[in-house]
């Protein structure tokens, strides 16, 4: 395997084990060079000249820019930090002397073979991010990654938020990881801020659950779910406990379906759409039933008034006064689509579920109130003499001519007074007209 500069030349990689990028690290890493003024350009340079290594410029030069490529050299100008040698002030500061002998070079840490392994799995993993398996790669693949994925994880998870959804919580905490390993320092930092173990855990978790969830947005479902969530709020809830049954245990699973932060999972989901059709299906055909039967026993009520045999003991204004009071909830409108454009009653005569289930409740009573007042209207029945009772006639009979009326009544008027100060009293009265011709 052929090796140029420190790096391999099939795969790229910095050969860090090597003499001369082993020598300068070795360097960096003393305590003696702790000092910026040991670690100029022009200092390491002129030391790396002497003895025991005799090493030309841009030998050390080379070697420099090498580890930057490695992420094991931090360089600094002022307070400019370049961190990666994609950075274009990298190419500015090793292509001439003058940059190069004033910038500082700080060692970093490196990656290990194993940690730029694991990133490379990661990346691929998490971000289908194929071959970057050298620090360079590996630092500019995760780099875009972030810029690329940053603003649409921060823009679901707003959306997210303010519908309240069950997932709020891990894109949260998804956007909180990809902006801690973002603002780790550039290059070998900010990859190991992406390999530690627990962000690992997370991110192993949380980014194809933000990927799951831009699909189900992006196919329309999440409007769905939307709208689920809405019906189980009403009718369906309301439903579930006036029928209870099979109905209120599809709901109750339905419920803990919608809560579970993997709601748009693929089984889960198909479970919460079959729970949900088979509970609108039962609530549409409950309501269709009860808008019928409230129909057709207001019609049965108002045929049984206007066939009373009192019913005619009212004039035209009272039977029509009665009719309409009847018809009032009544609708013979066949409901149409029950959902949410609806408000989920018939658009005819606006009655929810709990509305004709108590006015269907209520229709007995209002038979018993309006049959009892035509009964109301019977004729009285004679009253016949009890036995036991003492009976009193006032039985006069004599023919009264206009000037002896008052006489006649006051007589009369006196035997009934007597009569009631007795105790009850029954009157018949029979006025006979006697013709001219005396019949």
């Amino acid at each position: 395997m052929g090796q140029a500069g420190g790096r391999d030349i099939n795969t790229g990689k910095a050969l860090l084990d090597r003499p001369v990028l082993k020598t300068v690290m070795d360097r960096l890493r003393r305590p003696d060079h702790a000092a910026d003024d040991m670690r100029t350009g022009e200092s390491l340079a002129t030391e790396f000249d002497g003895a025991p290594t005799g090493w030309d410029e841009h030998v050390v030069r080379a070697a420099l820019a090498t580890l930057l490529r490695a992420g094991a050299l931090i360089v600094k100008e002022g307070a400019v930090a370049i961190r990666t040698s994609t950075d274009p002030k990298a190419k500015e500061v090793f292509s001439g002397w003058n940059r190069f002998k004033k910038a500082i070079f700080e060692y970093a840490g490196e990656l290990t073979p194993e940690q730029r392994q694991a990133a490379t799995r990661a990346l691929q993993t998490l971000f289908g991010r194929a071959g970057e398996d050298t620090f360079e790669k590996i630092d500019r693949a995760l780099n875009e990654e972030l810029n690329a994925r940053l603003p649409q994880v921060a823009e679901l998870a707003s959306a997210v938020q303010a519908i309240q959804l069950p997932c709020a919580s891990v894109l949260g905490q998804l956007r909180q990881d990809l902006v801690a390993i973002q603002q780790a320092n550039a290059g070998t930092q900010r990859i190991l801020a992406f390999l530690d173990t627990q962000r690992q855990v997370r991110l192993a978790s949380n980014v194809p659950a933000f990927k799951g969830l831009q699909q189900f947005r992006a196919s329309g479902s999440l409007d769905q779910y939307q709208k689920i969530r809405n019906f189980v709020t009403y009718p369906a809830t309301p439903f579930a406990k006036r029928v209870g049954g099979a109905v209120a245990s599809q709901l109750a699973s339905l419920r803990g379906d919608l809560a579970n932060p993997e709601f748009y999972s693929g089984a889960r989901w198909g479970a919460i759409t079959q729970a949900d059709n088979a509970i609108r299906q039962a609530y549409i055909t409950d309501y269709r039933q009860a808008h019928a039967r409230r129909e057709e026993l207001l019609r049965e009520l108002i045929t049984k008034c206007q066939q009373h045999r009192n019913w005619n003991r009212l004039d035209a204004n009272a039977q029509q006064a009665t009719v309409d009071a009847l018809s009032q909830h009544s609708c013979a409108a066949a409901p149409g689509a029950l959902d949410e454009s609806a408000s989920f009653v018939c658009t005819t005569c606006l009655s929810d579920a709990g509305t004709l289930s108590s006015q269907i409740a209520g229709i007995p009573a209002l038979e018993a109130q309006q049959l009892a007042q035509l009964d109301g209207l019977d004729q009285p029945p004679p009253v016949e003499p009890q036995p036991g009772l003492e009976t009193v006639i006032f039985a006069e009979q004599k023919s009264v001519a206009p000037g002896e009326v008052g006489e006649f009544a006051d007589s009369f008027s006196q035997a009934l007074s007597s009569a009631v100060a007795r105790g009850a009293v029954t009157v018949d009265i029979k006025i006979h007209t006697q013709t001219r011709e005396g019949e």
